[in-house]
Order: structure tokens, then sequence, then C-alpha cells
């Protein structure tokens, strides 16, 4: 049994576009939960929307696993949007200058609409 990080991962297929939630801590000891179902959904090949609308704070390893898993899905032809964003998450990935290498959008419907723009 793994214990209780905290981490809430819900998943879900809109209009052919995987659509990954998260909710509460993307942290050191949320990223190894994380990083798997990322791994996972890039294999598909699938456009990927990550939720962070329900996140409450992001660490340095957070910004690790969504900057790496970014990185693989695009190695595999695919691509990744982080969407809705809480500030203070925003803040952090602003002054990290990871938002620079990440697709951002304001909630899932703009991140499906510019998906649909790409193909």
């Amino acid at each position: 049994m793994t214990p209780d990080t905290g981490c809430r991962i819900s998943e879900a297929v809109q209009e052919g576009i995987r659509v990954i939630t998260i909710g509460g801590a993307v942290n050191t000891a949320t990223s190894p939960e994380i990083r798997e179902v990322l791994s996972a959904t890039g294999r598909e090949r699938l456009p990927v929307v990550v939720d962070l609308e329900n996140v409450s704070d992001v660490d340095s390893m957070g910004l690790i696993t969504l900057a790496l898993a970014s990185k693989r899905i695009h190695r595999t032809g695919g691509v990744m949007y982080l969407v809705g964003l809480p500030p203070g998450v925003s803040r952090v990935l602003r002054i990290s200058g990871v938002d620079r290498s990440l697709s951002v959008y304001d909630d899932v419907a703009s991140a499906i609409e510019a998906s649909r723009a790409q193909t």
C-alpha cells in the first residue's frame, strides 16, 4: 500500500485529448505518482492537457516533473498543455522560468482549441 500523499489525479479523454486533473501538492512526495501517470499518457500520442486548477502548491521537484514530462511528450510527437494555474503556482512557474518552456492556457477549453488549431 502506498502512503497517502494528498495528491489527487483523475484522467479523462475530451474530444480526443487526454485531460489529467491534479489536485493537492505537486512536490517531492507526489512527483513519482504524477510522473508515472504522465509517462503512460505520453505513450498514447494524444495531446495532453494537465489541469492544475486545484493544485495547492508546487516545489522544485514538481517543476522538474512537469518540465520533463512535457519534453518527453514532445519527443514522441505529442504536446502537453498546462491549464488553470492558481496564482501561487503561476508565480512559481514564472519566477523559475519554467513557464517559458511550457504551453500554458487559462482553461481546458482554451487548450483544446489551441490543440485543434495546431493539427
